[in-house]
């Protein structure tokens, strides 16, 4: 199935008593992209016009994160990673020319940085804020990739290292939240563009690896949770004030279990957008649920059972707004992907890929799921136990193309979310303007 896409924009101009119209029609494709951070390069998978296609990048050495962003505008893929000799590169990734711009080298041992936490934003201009963690806070850099130009490197300092950063951005502005987690607590910045512009709301926190924050993509409202208490809280942030602490789900799906990692996904679309969140968490037992937020409170819990790993759940919105759940779940079946669809009323049946049980692949340790913004396209991404990565389109109830192999087979155990990083990118685009 071939997935074409068309956006129109009308600008209308009054001058005086005179009128006239000026139209710009862009044509072009939504292309799901996949980086995979390998050994000694970055492996590149892309889908467009209903096939993959697969090129690389060296990168001279090994990768350690990678983090993919795109711009307001959907056409730049902003992709950063450091590499094993502690030097960062900002990866530009035009998908218009098929170019990628490189950054200058940003090393990191003379900043005292320790690049296994980092997190990546963009702006909707396209810049970049890259926010490590650092002995007594953390430390950041923006990038532009317009212009290549490096920022330097300034410090937050609030007294403590941080263990683990996550970051969520406004698409309408340039705020961002940062939620930085510390044995004492998890630490809360908010982004305005040029600095963070104020002291960190620090709130306690039973596990620091056990919270999220993501952005409500109408109102701009930020959402933060975590776990205290032995539940998921949770606040939001409106403007410059926070609000009080909320519990989660009241009812404690999760038992004496304890949450050990939470995910946020926002409704990502270039039409009308909305204010739902969907939050997946996983437990120290392997036992899922989901959660979603319709823009005032959670609701619609589904127990999805006892997944393979702690990232053996992953959760997205549509473009037309309707909650996915992706998970694998433990035991003789643990190699294959199921899914459930929420309808706007209640969580649909449980699915299987067709012929998914004939298909001889290992355990899924990890899944991703990339929505397209155009449309109800998905980009399913799996890792397996033996290192091997495989993608492939998912379109509203159908599977599109063959399963397609990222990576082969190889030692390691890196987290899916930090070496495999998707994203759509407006690729072939042709502009045409006229005015009457």
């Amino acid at each position: 199935m071939v997935a074409l896409r068309f956006v129109c924009a009308l600008l209308l101009v009054g001058l005086g008593a005179h009128h006239s119209e000026v139209k710009a029609v862009e044509t072009g494709s939504y292309r799901a992209l996949l980086f995979a951070g390998m050994p000694s390069a970055i492996n590149i998978a892309a889908w467009e016009y209903g096939q993959w296609t697969a090129s690389g990048i060296p990168s001279g050495a090994g990768i350690e994160r990678l983090y993919a962003q795109s711009s307001a505008d959907g056409r730049r893929l902003g992709v950063a990673l450091t590499t094993s000799d502690l030097n960062l590169f900002f990866f530009a990734f035009d998908s218009v020319s098929n170019s990628f711009k490189v950054s200058p080298n940003m090393p990191l041992q003379s900043h005292d940085i320790d690049a296994e936490a980092m997190v990546v934003g963009m702006e909707p201009s396209g810049k970049l804020l890259a926010a490590f963690r650092w002995t007594s806070g953390f430390a950041f850099a923006t990038y532009d990739p317009i212009t290549n130009v490096l920022g330097t490197v300034k410090y937050a300092n609030f007294g403590t290292s941080t263990d683990h950063m996550a970051l969520a951005a406004d698409p309408s502005s340039d705020n961002m939240v940062l939620a930085a987690s510390a044995p004492s607590g998890v630490f809360l910045f908010r982004w305005n563009g040029t600095q963070f512009a104020e002291v960190a709301k620090r709130y306690d926190i039973d596990d620091p690896r056990a919270y999220a924050v993501d952005c409500m993509q109408e109102s701009g409202v930020f959402l933060a949770t975590w776990l205290s208490s032995g539940t998921l809280v949770f606040r939001t942030l409106d403007g410059e004030t926070w609000s009080s602490q909320s519990t989660l789900d009241s009812s404690n799906p999760w038992g004496t279990a304890t949450v050990k990692r939470v995910t946020i996904e926002h409704h990502r679309s270039h039409g009308p957008r909305t204010n739902m969140l969907v939050v997946g968490s996983v437990t120290d037992a392997l036992t899922a649920f989901v959660h979603i937020f319709d823009g005032s409170g959670f609701g619609s819990l589904l127990d999805v059972g006892t997944v393979t790993s702690l990232e053996g759940l992953t959760v997205s919105i549509t473009s037309s707004g309707m909650p996915v759940a992706a998970y694998a779940i433990n035991g003789t079946e643990a190699s294959v992907i199921r899914y459930r669809v929420h309808n706007g009323t209640a969580w649909g049946p449980e699915q299987l890929k067709p012929d998914a049980l004939n298909e001889t692949r290992g355990v899924v340790l990890g899944v991703l799921i990339e929505p397209n913004p155009n449309s109800d396209d998905m980009l399913i991404v799996t890792k397996h136990d033996d290192g091997a990565v495989y993608a492939q389109m998912f379109y509203a109830a159908e599977w599109e193309g063959s399963l397609f192999q990222v990576a082969a087979a190889h030692e390691g155990n890196e987290d899916l979310s930090h070496h495999y990083v998707a994203n759509f990118a407006h690729a072939n685009v042709t502009t045409t303007t006229t005015t009457t």
